[in-house]
């Protein structure tokens, strides 16, 4: 991964560490010691952090898609398999974090795995697209007696 992609990201991790050892102080509305506009301030600061990570990330994973989209070599059935095997474990590690909640994952994780969920699943309808082109391609040329090696 990029590492400013990575940096932002620890950037990220920092401010929401900020905030959670914030929170676990807290005895009411808002923390002891902090001010509503120190709390507001952390807050707007990992929005403001976590929109930034989320921008780099995906404009990383929409290039992924596309050079994974212009490949030239069509995808075998194998490749298939494990491009559905990344979904399904992408798809399976998203749900769990949603089911935790946000006591118990970071806004980096779940930024992270919705992102690679989605990647994931284009990849293999992508894959799927093209092999499925490539049977369609191969069907027509044995019905026009065109012979490709």
């Amino acid at each position: 991964m990029n590492q400013t992609v990575l940096r932002l990201g620890d950037r990220l991790d920092n401010v929401d560490h900020a905030l959670a050892s914030v929170w676990a102080s807290d005895t009411g509305l808002y923390p002891p010691g902090v001010t509503n506009a120190e709390y507001d301030g952390l807050l707007h600061k990992r929005h403001e952090a976590a929109s930034i990570y989320s921008r780099a990330l995906w404009q990383r994973v929409i290039a992924a898609r596309d050079k994974f989209r212009n490949r030239v070599q069509p995808p075998r059935a194998r490749d298939a398999i494990a491009l559905r095997e990344e979904m399904y474990d992408a798809e399976i590690h998203l749900d769990l974090l949603e089911k935790l909640g946000f006591d118990f994952s970071t806004e980096r994780e779940r930024i992270d795995a919705h992102a690679r969920a989605w990647l994931a699943r284009e990849r293999y309808e992508i894959a799927e697209e093209k092999f499925q082109d490539h049977q369609r391609q191969a069907r027509a040329d044995r019905r026009a007696g065109i012979v490709r090696t």
